[in-house]
């Protein structure tokens, strides 16, 4: 029996939202506090309107103390958190480097979609917006994705031997 997940069985609702108008600073100060590595931008009335990551936030002159090995500095600071940002004053405002192109998918999407659309344009993290109106309810990253990996491996390696047991 294969069980189908959707976008809502595993994205999280709790999200930290930046705006646009907020410096550079600013938003490396919010995913230091709240161990973040991106995170949604939205105008004032709740409408998503891009994307900040560390990496984004790397090109506006940000000292952040990362590694050529990307994946491994991003598993370190998905367990540990983000610390010691070391920002120059001034480097600008989000809005000056927010990815505007921002992948979005509803709550109804499949888990197998959104993986599919991360491996396809390389991306990190997809939006999930209320339909129609572009308002973010939640996230799905890629450690998302793999917890859930690891997760219906376990469940099929445990089916698998109990069913040899029987």
């Amino acid at each position: 029996m294969e069980i189908q997940l959707y976008a809502k069985d595993i994205m999280s609702e709790n999200l930290v939202l930046v705006r646009p108008q907020m410096t550079c600073e600013e938003a490396a100060n919010v995913f230091r506090i709240n161990h973040l590595t991106g995170a949604p931008v939205v105008d004032r009335r709740g409408v998503l309107v891009g994307v900040v990551s560390i990496t984004d936030l790397m090109n506006a002159d940000i000292d952040i103390p990362y590694g050529m090995d990307y994946f491994a500095q991003a598993v370190h600071n998905h367990h540990f958190g983000i610390r010691d940002f070391q920002i120059e004053p001034g480097a600008g405002l989000v809005a000056d480097y927010m990815t505007h192109n921002v992948f979005t998918a509803n709550p109804e999407t499949t888990v197998q979609e959104i993986a599919r659309l991360m491996y396809q344009h390389q991306i990190h993290r997809v939006i999930i917006v209320k339909p129609h109106e572009q308002i973010p309810l939640g996230i799905v990253t890629t450690f998302d994705l793999l917890k859930v990996l690891a997760e219906v491996s376990s469940t099929s390696k445990l089916s698998a031997e109990k069913g040899r047991k029987d």
